[in-house]
């Protein structure tokens, strides 16, 4: 029974394929990510953008928001897969394959990814049995393609950002072509291809049936008319091995979320230039091969560093400007010492991550002297100050931030001796500069900072002191020297 069922797929239903259209031979492939990979894969692309990768992380946002390809059905031992581009499938364990024909549209959804090759860009998803009703595998060329052959090429580039039939023409304009840095060889033709035409077949009709010759892999999109295909040879080869399925990418999508994205860019920063250009110069089909490999670079120049987490293990090894810090915010004790013989404490909420912008909110607990110097006036104040801040990396977990700041902050105080005055009210903008030092302890940050505040101080202190209704206006011009502590998370 099992011979006869392989009969039937092998020979009889080509011959269908013809009769019906290439559309049920050829899908839309879409891989499908978890929540957890997408994140993973974000946050690397953001990485990669920073170290100047801009098609990687291209290619990483692309994985993370959802994308797709093309791919072609074939048959592997009673059984249907469909072949696409490993690029294609990127890190995903399962995809969704959808057939778009004339009068209705087949959606397959949770295909397991059966195998990837580890060198091709080639790769095999597993259609379910059901699928054998309507889709239909192609067979292979059994002789390699010469220049002028004409071919087809089959796929569904996009259109409006949806996923579009697409059957064009060519020849072959270059039967073996060697790229620069791949141990593979290339079909190159003139059918045109677009994005999403990648994993779809290329095609040879012999005697009214379509046979699969390659598989779009790229488009040069600085010449005309330019694909590459990878050859039927290879495709045979990887196809012959699925008995035994070889690996996929998941492997590598769990190893670097493991290992973190954080400062990923300063990792790739810190291996030598020919590190840099021998990973650049390798195969890589795949981005995250190139997060792995510059890990793998700089652990074996740093093997007693034994940090692996979240943090970078490269996080402040040398002095240099940061984008950001760590810590997104602190708690703080602040102290102003005017030079007037006044004084202030502030408890602070400062938001300090993220970027070069800075802001805080501040309780202050004024204490002044008033009028001849005999008064004093107590009170509280309610601030609000922004800012800038330069953050600086000294070494491996210490940080000097130059922080500048404007801010007004207001409340009320009154006379706590002397036998006029009452209570009044306090204004006082306030301008402040200095800088913070952070020491890095675990998850958190020990911040010690100094500066210098200009504020001056309106007063009205005998709003309640008789006759009724009169005030007394003062204006001070206070400058201190201020202290702050706290811890940063």
């Amino acid at each position: 029974m099992k011979k006869i069922v392989c009969f039937l797929i092998s020979f009889i239903l080509p011959i269908l394929a013809s009769a019906q259209g290439l559309r049920h031979s050829v899908c839309v492939v879409y891989p499908e990510h978890t929540d957890a990979d997408s994140a993973v894969l974000a946050s690397f692309a953001s990485e990669y953008a920073r170290a100047g990768l801009r098609s990687e992380a291209q290619l990483l946002t692309a994985y993370s928001s959802g994308t797709f390809g093309s791919g072609v059905v074939i048959s592997d031992g009673g059984r249907l897969c469909v072949l696409t581009n490993r690029h294609v499938i990127g890190y995903a364990t399962t995809a969704r394959l959808v057939f778009m024909l004339h009068d209705h549209t087949l959606t397959y959804s949770h295909c397991p990814v059966l195998s990837a090759s580890r060198t091709a860009d080639v790769a095999a998803v597993l259609l379910p049995p059901e699928a054998a009703a309507e889709c239909v595998p192609l067979t292979f060329i059994e002789v390699p393609l010469h220049e002028s052959d004409e071919i087809a090429a089959a796929g569904f580039p996009a259109l409006a950002n949806k996923a579009s039939w697409q059957l064009t023409k060519g020849v072959v304009s270059n039967s073996r072509l060697t790229v620069e840095g791949s141990r593979h060889t290339f079909v190159q033709h003139t059918a045109p291809v677009d994005p999403g035409s990648s994993g779809g077949p290329l095609l040879l009709k012999r005697d009214g049936r379509w046979l699969l010759a390659g598989l779009n892999t790229l488009k040069a999109f600085y010449r005309d008319r330019v694909g590459l295909a990878v050859p039927v040879s290879e495709l045979s080869s990887f196809a012959s091995s699925l008995a035994v399925p070889d690996t996929t990418d998941r492997h590598v999508l769990a190893a670097m979320s493991k290992r973190g994205a954080a400062h990923w860019h300063e990792y790739y920063a810190a291996i030598t230039s020919r590190e840099r250009d021998s990973i650049g110069a390798m195969q890589h089909i795949l981005p995250l091969d190139i997060a792995a490999a510059v890990y793998d670079a700089y652990d074996a120049a740093h093997p007693n560093d034994g940090t692996t987490g979240a943090r970078s293990a490269l996080h402040g090894d040398t002095f240099g400007l940061e984008d950001r810090l760590d810590e997104s915010f602190a708690m703080l004790v602040g102290y102003d010492c005017f030079f007037l013989g006044n004084h202030n404490v502030s408890v602070i909420f400062a938001i300090t991550g993220g970027s070069y912008f800075y802001q805080d909110v501040r309780l202050n607990v004024p204490l002044y002297r008033a009028g001849d110097g005999t008064d004093r006036v107590v009170g509280a104040m309610l601030g609000y100050n922004l800012g800038v801040q330069l953050p600086l990396r000294l070494n491996r977990d210490n940080r000097l931030v130059p922080i500048a700041t404007i801010g007004v902050q207001a409340g009320g105080g009154k006379v706590v001796t002397g036998t006029s005055g009452g209570w009044g009210i306090l204004i006082q903008p306030a301008l402040r500069l200095g800088a913070d030092y952070r020491r890095t302890i675990g998850n958190n940050a020990l911040v010690v900072g100094a500066g210098y505040t200009l504020a001056p101080l309106t007063s009205s202190l005998d709003i309640c002191a008789p006759p009724v209704g009169k005030s007394s206006l003062r204006l001070m011009l206070m400058h201190a020297l201020t202290l702050r502590l706290g811890i940063a998370f």
